[in-house]
């Protein structure tokens, strides 16, 4: 019992959350593209995400930190699904209040090599995601360079393979979606699909499945 009133706490911080969340990222990023639209879409996100990381994590540093990079994340894939940009001032943000908690976790529980994993994991996307970048244009963005790097240093405090595991899902989800919207001809070979959605996707899969 009293497990299920710690998830079904955790889960209405997450449904409190969605629109502050929502309001910080938009003014973080200033464009009127961002404008707040479907808050309701957005809290049932954060709820199921929260309610999903307090079942997986249970009472743990790890539920704090995901918890806070879900609260970015989520109403950052809507921006992205609405205006298939990622603004940079929100991850940036994002990433330092990720890694000042990962700093003050990794100081108090004696867990430095944790910190230490997620920093390396981290600079290794931000590294391969910009070579393909370059190497192959248009197939990531730089908000999603951005966005996976921010991901990845959340996934590398568990450990190396939920990171690697995170970004693959990720892909794997994108290239599914994008070819069931080929096939369905909502889009042409030369249309735009957010990326985003499925790297936030793929990396809470990452999270469930360690």
């Amino acid at each position: 019992m009293a497990n299920w009133i710690f998830i079904g706490s955790w889960a209405l911080i997450g449904a409190v959350l969605a629109v502050p969340a929502a309001a910080l990222v938009r003014l973080l990023d200033h464009a009127e593209t961002t404008a707040l639209r479907g808050h309701w879409k957005q809290v049932i996100w954060s709820t199921a995400t929260f309610t999903l990381l307090a079942t997986r994590l249970g009472s743990s540093s790890a539920l704090l930190i995901y918890s806070a990079l879900a609260a970015f994340v989520v109403p950052l894939i809507f921006v992205d699904l609405r205006n298939h940009r990622l603004p940079t001032k929100p991850i940036l943000v994002a990433a330092i209040t990720t890694t000042v908690m990962l700093v003050v976790i990794a100081v108090v529980g004696s867990q430095l090599s944790g910190l230490l994993h997620a920093l390396a994991a981290a600079a290794i996307s931000l590294v391969l995601l910009t070579a393909i970048y370059l190497i192959a244009p248009g197939f990531v963005g730089g908000g999603d360079i951005r966005l996976a790097t921010l991901l990845v240093l959340g996934l590398g405090w568990t450990s190396w393979a939920a990171a690697a595991r995170g970004i693959f899902l990720g892909l794997i989800i994108s290239s599914v979606y994008g070819m069931c919207c080929l096939l369905l001809r909502k889009v042409d070979r030369r249309g735009h699909i957010a990326l985003g959605p499925a790297l936030a996707i793929g990396a809470l899969g990452s999270i469930l499945m360690a």
